[in-house]
C-alpha cells in the first residue's frame, strides 16, 4: 500500500503558520476542526441522549426549551396553541453568548468548518433515533418513510452568497451519514425572518412556503433549521407538509432562544 506523506507534513506547517483555536474552549487544534476533540466529544454525547420522537423529561415537548419545572411544556407554550401542526421540537443546545458567536461566524460570517462539526453533531441525534439506516438517493424516491426536509433557503440566497448553511449540512448528512434528506420545500419570500416581531413573523411566511411540483413529502419529516426563536418557521414548514401528506412533523434545531 502507498502511503502519502506529504498530507501529514502539509498539514503539520499549515497548523504552524496559521493556528486554529477550539471555539468553545480556545485550545489549539491541528485537524482542521473548529472544535478540539473534548469539546467535540462533551457536545456529541449531549445530542446523543436528545429523543425525537418521544417526550423529554427535561425539556418541552412543544417548543424544545429547557424546562424549569416538572410541567410537560414550558410556561409559555401552555398557555399558548401557536404550535397545531408541529408534533414536537427538539432543540438541541441553549442560545448563550458563546453559542451565539458559534452562529454568527457559521451563518453570517461564512466560516464553513463549523458545517461538518454541525452536521455530525445532527447526524448523532438522527442516528440515535434510528434514522438514517437507508442509504442511497433519497430524492429519486417518490415516497419516503423518514427523512430529513430542511427548511427551505430565501430566493436567491445562494446565488447571492454561494451557499446555504442548512442546504450544505443535509448535503454532508446525505453524503457522509446516508441520512435520507428531502429537499421538498421551495420558498417564495425573501423577507428575513429575524427582521420581524412574533406577530409578523407568523404572517411573513404563510403561503410562502411550498411543495416543489413533483415531490411528495415524507410520512415522517424531520424538519431542520439552525435554531428556533418564535417557531414560526418550524410550524409553516410543518403545516405544508402536512397539507401535503405528512403524518409527522418533528423540528430539529441546533439552538434555541
Amino acid at each position: 500500500m502507498k502511503i502519502d506523506f506529504c498530507k501529514p507534513v502539509v498539514r503539520f506547517f499549515s497548523a504552524v503558520a496559521f493556528p486554529l483555536f477550539c471555539s468553545l474552549c480556545g485550545k489549539q487544534i491541528f485537524d482542521g476542526n473548529m472544535f478540539c476533540t473534548d469539546c467535540m466529544k462533551n457536545l456529541l454525547h449531549r445530542a446523543e441522549s436528545r429523543m425525537l420522537f418521544t417526550d423529554e423529561k427535561d425539556w418541552c415537548s412543544k417548543c424544545g426549551h429547557r424546562l424549569v419545572s416538572a410541567d410537560k411544556y414550558c410556561p409559555e407554550c401552555r398557555e399558548s396553541v401557536d404550535f397545531v401542526f408541529l408534533d414536537k421540537v427538539c432543540a438541541l443546545f441553549p442560545y448563550s453568548p458563546e453559542n451565539k458567536g458559534l452562529l454568527t461566524g457559521w451563518k453570517i460570517n461564512g466560516e464553513r468548518l463549523f458545517s461538518r462539526a454541525f452536521a455530525e453533531i445532527f447526524a448523532t441525534v438522527l442516528n440515535a433515533n434510528s434514522v438514517g439506516a437507508r442509504a442511497g438517493k433519497p430524492d429519486t424516491i417518490p415516497q419516503l418513510k423518514t427523512a430529513v426536509v430542511p427548511v427551505p433557503p430565501r430566493p436567491g440566497k445562494i446565488r447571492k452568497k454561494g451557499w446555504d448553511q442548512i442546504e450544505e449540512v443535509c448535503r454532508l448528512l446525505k453524503r457522509y451519514w446516508h441520512i435520507p434528506v428531502s429537499n421538498c420545500l421551495v420558498r417564495t419570500t425573501k423577507i428575513q425572518q429575524k427582521q420581524l416581531g412574533k406577530a409578523a413573523r407568523k404572517m411573513n411566511l404563510k403561503g410562502h412556503i411550498l411543495i416543489k411540483k413533483g415531490y411528495a413529502p415524507p410520512d415522517v419529516s424531520i424538519i431542520l433549521d439552525d435554531i428556533i426563536t418564535t417557531g414560526s418557521t418550524l410550524e409553516n414548514c410543518a403545516e405544508v407538509l402536512k397539507a401535503g401528506g405528512c403524518t409527522r412533523a418533528v423540528g430539529l434545531t441546533l439552538f434555541y432562544d
